[in-house]
């Protein structure tokens, strides 16, 4: 669930960057500053879940397999 959380969170990001700019090419300040807000916190969200995936990657290698000898 994470890497679609991420995905997704990823792609609006740069939605959000190519978006901006297209406004700033056409002017329009205020839809700029809402964009950049936008696209800051998307960016924020894909961090936090990128982190979370990273922790859980590790936590998995630290698992080991347990030889018995009879």
């Amino acid at each position: 669930m994470g890497k679609v959380l991420m995905g997704f969170y990823f792609i609006v990001s740069l939605l959000c960057a190519v978006c901006v700019l297209g406004s700033i090419i056409k002017g329009e300040v205020l839809l700029v500053s809402w964009l950049l807000l936008a696209g800051g916190i998307n960016f924020f969200l894909f961090y936090m879940v990128w982190k979370g995936e990273k922790a859980k990657m590790k936590e998995r290698r630290k698992l080991k397999l347990v030889r018995t000898y009879n």
